[in-house]
């Protein structure tokens, strides 16, 4: 997701790693494929949401049929690093809000030219 956001809607790894982000079920898991159909899909139709989404996009997204969830924790643990490629500054960030099982995991990123 952080790729998409920086592709996308132009963001760099400071902005792109710290936005609400999402999480989904509707694709069928890639570690482990599984040949029942039925037990391929992990949550068909979910989508966890960080609850700094906007209500009326929870709402919207609802509508659309997805099983929302939301959550005030991390959703992923996102660390990024992006080299401009005309400038040559090196950008690179984490998300310094993470939490896991009740400890600070805020990530960080860097890069040495």
């Amino acid at each position: 997701m952080r790729v998409l956001l920086a592709v996308e809607f132009g963001m760099l790894p400071e902005k792109a790693c710290t936005v609400p982000r999402f999480q989904t079920g509707h694709h069928q898991g890639s570690f482990d494929p599984n040949p029942d159909r039925e037990k391929a899909f992990g949550r068909a139709g979910s989508l966890q949401v960080h609850s700094g989404v906007a209500a009326g996009v929870q709402q919207e997204l609802t509508g659309r049929g997805h099983k929302l969830r939301t959550t005030p924790g991390a959703i992923g643990y996102p660390v990024m690093i992006y080299i401009d490629r005309e400038t040559g500054i090196i950008h690179a960030a984490g998300d310094p809000t993470v939490i896991k099982n009740g400890r600070d995991r805020g990530r960080h990123a860097a890069a040495l030219e």
